[in-house]
């Protein structure tokens, strides 16, 4: 979502965030941008719960244009909107195969500093790494 989108919706210019993510999904369709048009998509489905079949069918259809780190994410966005579980799982499950192979230390300081690793661990019931002084 575009900045400006986003100021809008916080203010509850809805109608206006509407209108700008409803650009970005245009121009994201037109110039062929897979990562911006899914997310577009998804923020459009945040703010009208009616669009998120829609969400749902553009996610399935360009999941594999997707790099892994915006397919968990998407797949975190899309469990908001839905409260679909499976959706859930899917970005702890791609969460977890980054963070695997990191050292110990990196991978606690990418769950504890990293916004969307640790919504993602939160929501899927891990047990975070303690802060360390």
């Amino acid at each position: 979502m575009s900045r400006k989108a986003r100021l809008r919706a916080r203010s509850g210019e809805t109608d206006g965030a509407l209108a700008d993510i409803d650009d970005a999904i245009a121009l994201a369709t037109e110039v062929g941008n897979a990562p911006t048009l899914v997310f577009a998509t998804l923020r459009r489905a945040l703010l009208d719960p009616r669009r998120v079949e829609e969400a749902e069918r553009c996610f399935a259809e360009h999941a594999g244009r997707l790099s892994q780190a915006d397919a968990m994410e998407a797949r975190f966005e899309l469990w908001r909107v839905t409260k679909s579980r499976g959706h859930l799982d899917e970005a702890a499950r791609l969460l977890r195969g980054f963070l695997d192979p990191l050292p110990e230390e990196t991978r606690r300081r990418s769950l504890l500093l990293v916004p969307r690793h640790r919504a993602i661990a939160t929501a899927a019931g891990w047990e975070l790494p303690a802060e360390s002084g």
